[in-house]
């Protein structure tokens, strides 16, 4: 027998208990390696600043949501000149990217610029 599983939808989500699970993995996966784990801002390639993150980097999770522990955390903009910031990725402690995403908003960076990072969650969606 050959069975092509699909991804969990509407009709059959994914338990909290899951979602949890799937989240406090994540968190061992970032906080894995000698290193100290890392979310960068950038424009396109161009990393405009980094933040270096706690270990654990984020707290237990609750209904599927990690949240960053350890905000407010400050950072000096190493490069961008009234750069918008349009994507992030974070780092775990060996330095290898696990997480990417969109940034959505009209926030620039420029070089010198005290950035901080007040509050980040992820969210591991019921379906």
């Amino acid at each position: 027998m050959a069975l092509t599983l699909g991804y969990p939808s509407g009709s059959f989500p994914i338990p909290t208990a899951g979602r949890n699970a799937i989240a406090d993995g994540f968190d061992a996966a970032v906080n894995t390696g000698a290193g100290t784990a890392v979310l960068r801002l950038k424009n396109a390639s161009t990393v405009l600043t980094s933040f270096s993150l706690s270990n654990p980097a984020f707290g237990t999770a609750a209904t599927g949501v990690i949240t960053l522990s350890g905000t407010t955390i400050s950072s000096t903009a190493s490069a961008g000149t009234a750069t918008a910031v349009d994507n992030y990725d974070i780092l775990d402690r060996n330095a290898a990217s696990l997480w990417a995403g969109a940034v959505t908003g009209s926030d620039t960076i420029t070089t010198g610029q005290t950035v901080n990072l007040t509050a980040f969650s992820i969210t591991f969606q019921a379906s």
